[in-house]
């Protein structure tokens, strides 16, 4: 069943009354050590969902373009054919789920920022969870973070939840159906990653 931030916040054994929100771009103070949560749903405890992902076709042309080509199933992808990449990515996104990416920080403050500024296409300063950067609906989004002392292993118990929960429908039609994550996270609790068969994408 699709999951609330609520529910994944006590589930993962934190105290949801010490959850905070911003709207995507917004700095957060603190610097202390936490985790965060990138969601499409205003509430915490509502599940606001979008059936499809609104890619940015016009800037996912362009790093294609900075990169040649993509290299989709070994083949070259080109600009002009965005289309397959679109689809592909299109099968990671979970439409009955609000969460697309959670994280880990040892300073909310600079990491949360770090993820602000990345552009996609980069090394840094943030290259985790890079493909928030390819949708068009980023001032809609919301930022959810907390406090904790011991942020890898409150991720990695939100990773488990998460993909746990997971609606038999939405796990029928994902492309990797063995590492069950949120639309943006490509890598799990236990370092593995997501297959999703596109290289290329990285700076040289």
């Amino acid at each position: 069943m699709p999951i609330t931030i609520k529910e994944l916040v006590e589930k993962a054994g934190l105290n949801p009354m010490a959850l905070k929100k911003v709207k995507w771009g917004i700095p957060v103070k603190t610097q202390e050590e936490g985790v965060y949560i990138v969601s499409l749903s205003s509430d915490p405890n509502e599940n606001i969902t979008m059936k499809l992902p609104p890619f940015n076709i016009v800037l996912l042309k362009e790093w294609i373009e900075k990169r040649e080509y993509f290299i989709l199933d070994g083949a070259k992808c080109y600009a002009n054919d965005v289309s397959s990449i679109t689809n592909r990515l299109s099968k990671f996104w979970i439409s009955d789920e609000n969460i697309l990416y959670i994280g880990k920080a040892s300073n909310l403050h600079e990491r949360i920022g770090a993820f602000y500024r990345h552009k996609v296409g980069k090394r840094s300063p943030h290259a985790g969870g890079h493909w928030i950067k390819v949708l068009k609906n980023l001032e809609e989004l919301f930022l959810y973070y907390i406090e904790c002392d011991n942020c890898i292993e409150v991720e990695k118990k939100m990773f488990s939840v998460f993909g746990k929960q997971i609606s038999k429908e939405s796990k029928q039609i994902l492309f990797d159906k063995n590492i069950l994550l949120p639309f943006a996270n490509i890598q799990n609790e236990c370092k593995k990653n997501k297959y999703y068969g596109i290289d290329n994408m990285k700076p040289k």
